[in-house]
């Protein structure tokens, strides 16, 4: 079984689960949506069901009843969206967080007038959340990776759990050095086979959002340590059935979660919080600042709208340093 089928399996499970203890009405909603991907049909099924059970404890509705969907007006989305507009502590949560329900919604409001079941749908006038702040793109430093090497290296913590990280320290280290190379997402790089690498090419197949597949290029040095987990693997994993490059001591095939927690593991005495996502930003970050070519940069992370790489593309501080420097020189 292939990666994607793999987490289209598990995806469709958690669906199927929830789906349980809500009126059909929603399981044909999720079925008028073939094209979408199981990770996307999942979110919508849970954005749906919390705004149903919304409705249920505010409203009084009986969900269960298909003519009650007319009852629902649109100051009683813009009441939801108010209402989850917060987090427990106070901060606003982001805007793309809640365009992301309001989506989910008006896709189940459009569902229901196209057969028939409420006449308009009350979210037509509902304003999409917009973020209204910028986050601030956070990349490793050369100390921090620093850090991240000794770590991978020696292991953390006890003598014994150092001990066994130690013989896994190769795909640890391979896990980090495709990440900053190839600014893969954590989802890519979990989903890859040893079929998938072609070293003779130097490429990886992977498979991104939306089912995408593409090939990524890879440098002499990544594809040397992608060699060195590999000769790693075969002593470690006598599973000749499991193809996944990354795998846990389980030996199968990683999970987002697991590879996360290596990552919390070999990064918890770092100077700024590592993700990995950070290793993302950083690839797209330094790319940038060593070519200052955008649609580059937007061809290496997979990025459809040149948009979502801008946010990349901010000048560091000592680059405007050095543009201030040269134009000072000028007079």
């Amino acid at each position: 079984m292939s990666s994607r089928q793999e987490v289209d399996r598990k995806n469709i499970d958690k669906i199927n689960k929830i789906l349980v203890d809500y009126p059909r009405i929603v399981s044909r909603y999720i079925d008028s949506m073939p094209r979408k991907t199981s990770f996307t049909k999942l979110e919508y099924v849970r954005y749906t069901c919390r705004f149903l059970d919304y409705v249920v404890k505010e409203m009084k509705i009986d969900i269960t009843d298909d003519g009650c969907y007319s009852r629902i007006k649109p100051m009683d989305i813009d009441a939801y969206m108010e209402s989850i507009r917060y987090n427990d502590d106070g901060t606003e949560k982001s805007g793309m967080y809640r365009a992301a329900q309001l989506a989910a919604i008006k896709g189940f409001f459009k569902f229901l007038k196209k057969n028939a079941v409420v006449i308009n749908n009350p979210c037509d006038n509902t304003e999409v959340p917009k973020e209204t702040k910028e986050h601030e793109i956070v990349t490793i430093s050369e100390e921090d990776y620093a850090t991240i090497i000794h770590n991978i290296e020696y292991g953390v913590g006890s003598l014994k759990a150092a001990e066994t990280q130690k013989k896994w320290k190769s795909r640890d280290l391979a896990i980090v050095i495709l990440g900053l190379t190839t600014g893969l997402r954590l989802s890519a790089i979990v989903g890859i086979d040893i079929d998938d690498i072609d070293f003779d090419n130097h490429t990886i197949t992977v498979v991104e959002k939306a089912n995408v597949s593409r090939k990524v290029y890879i440098g002499d040095n990544t594809a040397k340590v992608l060699e060195n987990w590999l000769c790693d693997r075969e002593l470690l994993v006598d599973n000749t059935n499991e193809r996944a490059v990354f795998v846990s001591q389980k030996r199968t095939r990683m999970t987002p979660r697991t590879m996360e927690y290596i990552m919390e593991r070999i990064t918890h005495n770092t100077k700024c919080k590592i993700t990995p996502h950070k290793m993302r930003a950083t690839c797209a970050t330094r790319l940038y600042e060593q070519t200052g070519d955008i649609y580059l940069v937007q061809q290496q992370l997979g990025h459809k709208s040149i948009k979502n790489t801008e946010r990349y593309a901010k000048v560091s501080n000592e680059k405007r340093i050095q543009a201030a420097n040269i134009l000072d020189s000028i007079f």
